[in-house]
C-alpha cells in the first residue's frame, strides 16, 4: 500500500477499493471483498469492504458484521465496510481466508 499512499489521496484509495469490490461482486454474481491497510502516518486501521452483486439479494450483508464479530463497521443490506486495528491483523491473507470461509458457510446457494 505504501506506493499507493505516496501517489494518491485517501479519497482516491477509498473510491478505488469500493469500485473494485463492486466489480468483483458483479463478476462473481454474488460478493466482492476488498481489504487494504490505511496510511500508517494517519491511521493504524485495516479497512474491509464487502459488496453484493445487484442480481443476488439473498443475504443482508449487515449479518456479516455480527458473524465476524465486528464492532467498528456498518452499511446497508447490499454493502458494508468495517475496520480493524493493525494489531488484530497478524496475517491479512490468513484473516481474509478465514472470513471467506465463514461467509461461504453462511450464505445460501
Amino acid at each position: 500500500m505504501a506506493p499507493l499512499h505516496a501517489s494518491n489521496d485517501e479519497e482516491t484509495i477509498v473510491s478505488t477499493a469500493r469500485a473494485v469490490a463492486d466489480s468483483l461482486a458483479e463478476e462473481s454474481g454474488k460478493l466482492g471483498l476488498v481489504a487494504y491497510f490505511d496510511n500508517p502516518d494517519k491511521s493504524d486501521l485495516v479497512q474491509f469492504r464487502v459488496r453484493r452483486s445487484a442480481g443476488w439479494k439473498k443475504f443482508d450483508l449487515r449479518r456479516f458484521l455480527t458473524l465476524l464479530g465486528v464492532e467498528n463497521g456498518g452499511g446497508h443490506e447490499g454493502a458494508i465496510g468495517f475496520r480493524l486495528p493493525r494489531s488484530q491483523v497478524a496475517d491479512l491473507e490468513v484473516m481474509v481466508s478465514g472470513m471467506v470461509e465463514k461467509i461461504e458457510a453462511a450464505i445460501p446457494d
